[in-house]
């Protein structure tokens, strides 16, 4: 049985495919995002290694 999402699927008449009105925008952080964070989180725990500091869980 096939889940339904909501969004009306069309044909092309010429091609014969399937194709839905709108697109829903590519989920997640930008690559850009995703580096800026990395490079944030590798200075954080290099300044703590530093410092002497120890992770307590």
């Amino acid at each position: 049985m096939e889940s339904r999402k909501g969004i009306q699927n069309h044909i092309c008449v010429n091609r014969g495919r399937q194709f839905i009105d709108v697109y829903a925008p590519p989920q997640g952080y930008s690559e850009a995002m995703k580096r800026e964070c990395l490079k944030r989180y590798l200075q954080g725990t290099a300044s703590d290694s530093k410092a002497g500091l120890e992770k307590v869980t």
